[in-house]
């Protein structure tokens, strides 16, 4: 099979490789801790998890797996106006645990009573050396695992995630399973 050159490096960077077909390492950091990220945009930004929280759901919204995991970022421009890409099958945020992978369009997510209420997941601009505040939402079968962030340039970014409720940025979501059950 012959493919042309421009085609290769377009897979090649895709796939995380860099442009003389090396793959580029996962980075991982500490659990809120920032990483740089591409956006749509081109610019350089900012992806920081912040916190979480693990919710076995209630009557009409219950994961599909064990655990609704609720995952508080905040995402930050460094001087350009610019937003985070949007969510790919082979970007955005995910969960990882051995050989298991969740991504958010994966089991009961779209049932929880916030979802359209929390931001979530927007490609809306963020001014240049501003942040935005999202939560996603994922269906997980356990607590901890890894939260993976991979770019639309294939660098991919690991946080190791804790076991327990912890951090800052869930307010929001926990006050509302508070009214809401």
């Amino acid at each position: 099979m012959r493919v042309a050159p421009g085609l290769l490096a377009v897979v090649l960077l895709a796939g995380g490789c860099t442009a003389d077909g090396q793959a580029s390492a996962p980075v991982t950091l500490p659990f809120a801790a920032a990483g740089e990220i591409v956006g749509r945009n081109g610019s350089t930004m900012r992806i920081t998890p912040r916190g979480v929280v693990y919710w076995k759901g209630f009557d009409d919204a219950k994961p599909s797996a064990k655990w609704f995991l609720l995952v508080a970022y905040r995402v930050e421009t460094t001087g350009t106006v610019d937003h985070i890409p949007a969510a790919t099958p082979n970007g955005g945020l995910f969960w990882t645990k051995g050989e298991q992978a969740v991504t958010r369009m994966q089991g009961n997510v779209r049932t929880l009573p916030w979802t359209g209420y929390i931001k979530d997941v927007a490609s809306v601009d963020i001014p240049a050396d501003g942040h935005a505040d999202y939560v996603q939402s994922l269906d997980v079968p356990e607590r901890g695992g890894t939260l993976v962030y991979t770019g639309q340039d294939g660098r991919q970014l690991r946080w190791p995630l804790p076991e327990q409720d912890s951090g800052e940025g869930t307010d929001e979501v926990i006050e509302y399973i508070k009214h809401a059950y």
